[in-house]
């Protein structure tokens, strides 16, 4: 798990902290409806696809922000 960390970070000049915030505010977010490693697993994915990325400043905010929309969109699938 520490490499895939390392990597994504590396990738996207977010913290490893940043990052491990935007996992539990996102858990808080969703009222703990999904679970921390799910959450992970989808902050990672997100992460990675702002490899690149020119302007990183708020890099950590958008990570929260698409992660959290696309857990919600599967708590709505899967409650229907």
């Amino acid at each position: 798990m520490d490499a895939i960390i390392k990597n994504i970070t590396g990738l996207t000049n977010i913290s490893e902290d940043d990052l491990n915030r935007v996992i539990e505010q996102t858990w808080h977010d969703l009222d703990g409806k999904v679970s921390l490693a799910h959450i992970r697993e989808t902050a990672y994915e997100v992460a990675a696809g702002f490899h690149g990325a020119t302007v990183t400043m708020y890099i950590s905010l958008f990570v929260r922000r698409q992660t959290r929309e696309l857990l919600r969109e599967k708590i709505k699938i899967e409650s229907s």
